[in-house]
């Protein structure tokens, strides 16, 4: 790496797991650090900076300190703003080297100068140890090497421990083609969501029109096994007249109103019957927890894994909220209790979101990432306005708490906060000060005390005046303003942090 560094040139390294690239992340700033200039440090300082005002994690602050040293790591655990930021400054060339997991070979304009596949195994659960990456991955991820117009050549590195190993590698990724793009229609979310969609735009009609659709796609020309397709469609069909997206008549087929607003949604037509019911089952108006409960057991929603121990807790939790959870609860015997159980410790971390517990506290507590986090509370979000819609397609009298449910997870609040939390610019890390100052509405904001406003907002002018702005303030200006309250000097006198990037405006 030290020829790349004296060359100008920047380094990608590939390894196999989140662990790896934190670790590889922090040996190689031991050795970038020295090459820095001033104007390079100067530089990483303040994207470390940004770095911390995304989250108040552990992960967050491992991954500032080593771009402040010029290196970074780069996995799907970070936020997306922290990967956002890693990739623009690798780009810039301001940070000389990413360790990352494969996810970043995909569809990220990260190129490099020389990249090197450290780690050409991992870890497959269902193989049950280390797997061989496939050629294609291996392919993408040197094809990060070489920046067109800006680097005169690229190169990339494939490390072999051994002669033997040399030779596999060789055999393996080298003197072979990569796979064939296998069709992923047959699986059933696919294949349910795409018939429904097809009938609903009207492309499609009929039974048949939909097979002569469907005898033309990538899927048909692969498949050896004679009626396949027509078997797993008509058990799809069957399905979506069932859970009325789709009413059949003889052989016509047209979409429910409630299929049409399905198909909008682009939900998959398994979540939406699973909301439907829940919303349906409930007696009285759902909770919080209810509510996240049901999106997380959506086919939608990527659970929570149960870790050891795990299993009772959350069973004592579903004894102790069973009438908080919409739809039947399924016994402990039946196979789909664990399922249950995972969408469960789900809903309890966005339930600890939405109840403003810190950040770092959650991901510490579910063994996860920054970016985990937010993945889900995205998905939570998305889901939950789709619960909305249906509520409202049905007449089901729940959407306002589906409503209130979504905006709570949206910025990670309680309920008092809502009004308040939806200004552009305050969100959770802000709403929480302003409303223990008494500012506890958009027209109390609007009309309170500059000082006051100042004083909740740690003394950034900036960040006031477009608060105010945004609220609809006639004179947002904070000059000559002093903040009431106790606020530190460093507070009042940075800039650097005043217009900090909100991730979704908490």
């Amino acid at each position: 790496m030290r020829d790349t560094l004296d060359d100008g040139g920047s380094t990608l390294v590939f390894v196999n797991s989140r662990r790896n690239a934190e670790a590889a992340a922090r040996r190689l700033a031991d050795t970038v650090e020295s090459a820095l200039t001033d104007e390079e440090r100067d530089r990483l300082a303040a994207v470390a900076a940004e770095i911390r005002d995304v989250s108040d994690t552990e992960t967050s602050e491992d991954l500032a300190s080593a771009v402040e040293r010029g290196a970074a790591f780069h996995h799907a655990g970070l936020a997306s703003d922290h990967r956002t930021l890693v990739e623009d400054a690798f780009r810039e060339r301001a940070l000389k080297v990413v360790s990352a997991t494969p996810t970043l070979a995909a569809g990220v304009n990260t190129p490099s100068r020389r990249v090197v596949v450290r780690d050409w195994r991992r870890y497959d659960g269902a193989a049950g140890g280390m797997k061989p990456l496939s050629t294609l991955e291996i392919h993408q991820m040197c094809g990060r090497a070489g920046r067109p117009g800006l680097d005169p050549y690229g190169e990339a590195l494939l490390l072999a421990n051994s002669h033997d190993e040399l030779d596999e590698l060789f055999d393996r990724y080298i003197w072979t083609e990569p796979e064939p793009v296998r069709s992923k229609l047959a699986a059933e979310p696919a294949l349910r969501t795409h018939l429904l969609a097809t009938v609903a735009s009207g492309f499609a009609s009929s039974r048949s029109g939909l097979l002569e659709f469907l005898d033309r796609t990538l899927y048909a020309t692969q498949t050896d096994e004679g009626g396949r397709l027509e078997r797993v469609v008509d058990d799809m069909l069957d399905y979506l007249v069932v859970n009325a997206f789709l009413e059949r008549d003889g052989e016509d087929l047209q979409a429910t109103s409630l299929g049409h607003t399905v198909s909008r949604l682009y939900l998959d037509p398994m979540s939406a019957a699973e909301i439907v019911d829940g919303l349906r089952a409930a007696d009285d108006r759902p909770s919080a927890l209810g509510l996240f409960h049901l999106a997380s057991r959506t086919p939608d929603m990527y659970e929570l894994y149960l870790r050891s121990g795990d299993s009772e807790e959350y069973t004592m939790l579903a004894h102790e909220r069973e009438t908080e959870l919409l739809g039947s609860v399924p016994s402990e015997f039946e196979d789909r209790w664990e399922d249950w159980l995972s969408a469960l410790k789900t809903a309890r971390m966005l339930e600890d979101w939405a109840s403003e517990l810190d950040e770092g506290e959650i991901t510490d507590r579910y063994g996860i990432g920054p970016g985990d986090l937010r993945g889900k509370v995205d998905t939570a979000e998305w889901l939950l306005s789709a619960a909305e819609r249906l509520a409202g397609e049905l007449g089901l009298e729940w959407a306002p708490a589906v409503r209130e449910a979504r905006t709570r997870v949206q910025h990670g609040i309680q309920s008092e906060l809502i009004d308040l939390a939806g200004v552009r610019g305050v969100g959770r890390k802000r709403a929480r000060p302003l409303f223990e100052t008494g500012i506890e509405t958009r027209a109390d904001l609007r009309n309170a005390d500059k000082p006051v406003v100042l004083g909740a907002l740690r003394g950034r002018r900036k960040t006031a005046e477009n608060v105010l702005d945004n609220v609809g303030r006639a004179d947002p200006s904070m000059e000559g303003v002093e903040p009431s309250g106790s606020v530190s000097v460093e507070s009042r006198g940075s800039n650097s942090q005043e217009d900090q990037s909100s991730l979704g405006e908490f």
